[in-house]
This record gives structure tokens, C-alpha cells and sequence, in this order.
């Protein structure tokens, strides 16, 4: 003979068993985590910066419209 060959049996205790899957769950905590992160990591973008341009797109220029009549500020 030229081959050597191999044999593996298993036995188990039962002839029936409980199948099981596990399925990974995202919430959106998890999601705003791994999302800014991300941009942060490549980017250099963070959640703070998004809110500085949203600060300065409404509030500011609402602001200084109230105050000044005009978007930009006083006029010089």
C-alpha cells in the first residue's frame, strides 16, 4: 500500500442537540460610537465640530441680526 489514510468518528451523548445563532446588536449609542469615531480617526472630524457649525450657521447669525440688522455683525 502507497497511502496511509485516517479516520476520525465523533459520538455524541444524544442524537439530538439544540442549534444556536448569535446575532451581533447594534443600538444607536453603539452606532454614534463607532460612526464618530471613525471620522474622528480619518478625518479629524468630531461631534463638537459639528456643533460649532451648526452654532455658527443659526444661532450666531440669528443673533447678530437681532442685535445689528444685519447677518454678519455690526457694520463698520
Amino acid at each position: 500500500m502507497k497511502y496511509h489514510l485516517s479516520m476520525l468518528t465523533l459520538f455524541f451523548k444524544s442524537s439530538q442537540f439544540v442549534s444556536s445563532e448569535r446575532h451581533e446588536l447594534y443600538g444607536p449609542t453603539d452606532f454614534l460610537a463607532n460612526f464618530g469615531g471613525l471620522l474622528g480617526l480619518f478625518t479629524g472630524f468630531s461631534i463638537l465640530s459639528f456643533m460649532e457649525a451648526i452654532y455658527f450657521l443659526t444661532v450666531r447669525l440669528c443673533c447678530n441680526a437681532r442685535l445689528y440688522g444685519y447677518w454678519a455683525g455690526p457694520e463698520i
